[in-house]
């Protein structure tokens, strides 16, 4: 019965839950609240932003594991363009990519998003205020 069970999950689940482009079977998901930046820009695709205190995944002395963003060759922060509906219509916004790393010290670890209710945008540097974002999570 629990074969049958974990069979009929993995096909209804598969579209939502995807293997790795190698074909692995990842172990777990992140999910985080998010945000559209507020950043004063024109013309350009806005940012969705996750709402993350804290980059670290685990401290634990043998598995030290964290989050860090992206980055080109330049040293950017790659993104992602995805469709998503926003005040009821589909829009294009651009969502920082993440990877977990093995840091080797804790400087190599970035500080989160969240800070007190606002957001600070890794691209920008753009804090939205906290009465922003909770307008937004409304």
């Amino acid at each position: 019965m629990a074969a049958w069970i974990k069979r009929e999950a993995e096909r209804d689940l598969a579209e939502f839950y995807p293997n790795d482009p190698d074909g692995a079977i990842p172990m777990a998901y992140l999910w985080a609240r998010t945000v559209i930046s507020e950043a004063p820009t024109t013309g350009t695709i806005p940012t969705q932003l996750p709402l993350l205190r804290t980059l670290w995944l685990s401290k634990r002395k043998d598995f030290l594991r964290a989050l860090r963003w992206v980055r080109n060759q330049s040293g950017e922060i790659v993104t992602d363009v995805v469709p998503l509906q926003l005040n009821g219509k589909i829009t294009k916004i651009r969502r920082p990519l993440l990877e977990i790393f093995t840091p080797t010290n804790a400087n190599e670890v970035e500080a989160g998003t969240a800070k007190g209710g606002s957001v600070t945008c890794p691209i920008t540097g753009f804090t939205t205020s906290a009465a922003r974002v909770k307008e937004q999570l409304k």
